[in-house]
């Protein structure tokens, strides 16, 4: 009986184990994610010098990453909101404020919106503008972030 007790509960530990989110996450464009036990995380690209490091929550099926991040001469909060599960996270919502400028997507709302010099632009995620105007951002949130082995 005692042993039945300790194997159910070395293979219930077992089961939860598989289902952690820490590791590396990273499309095949070259972004990464680094998830750390201690709900710390690293984004950036391979090699990268100084990549955006803060702190990460797990609420309900989504993680929120929030970073401070010096970016021209001023301090920004970045923060994304991931979906997926333990092998593939998406970025459903990308969230910059600077003191000089503010971009936001939502990708399962199919919005953004920028602000510079006090005005506001808004426009589907889906358009030729929207492309245009997010650049880099839009094509992180059209990437899948998949767990790498070894991770």
């Amino acid at each position: 009986m005692k042993y039945s007790f300790l194997f159910l509960t070395l293979l219930l530990l077992a089961g939860c184990e598989s289902d952690r989110i820490e590791g590396i996450y990273s499309s095949d464009e070259g972004p990464y994610f680094k998830l750390n036990k201690n709900n710390t995380f690293e984004f950036g690209i391979p090699n990268d010098p100084s990549p955006v490091r803060g702190n990460y929550k797990q609420v309900d099926d989504k993680l929120i990453l929030i970073a401070n991040v010096k970016m021209l001469g001023n301090y920004a909060t970045t923060e994304f909101e991931l979906k997926g599960n333990k092998d593939t996270l998406t970025i459903d919502i990308l969230h910059i404020t600077h003191p000089k400028f503010e971009i936001y997507i939502n990708k399962s709302d199919n919005t953004a919106k920028t602000v510079k010099d006090s005005i506001k632009h808004f426009f589907d995620l889906n358009s030729p503008e929207a492309e245009e105007e997010l650049f880099i951002y839009y094509k992180l949130v059209q990437d899948k972030f998949i767990k790498r082995e070894g991770a």
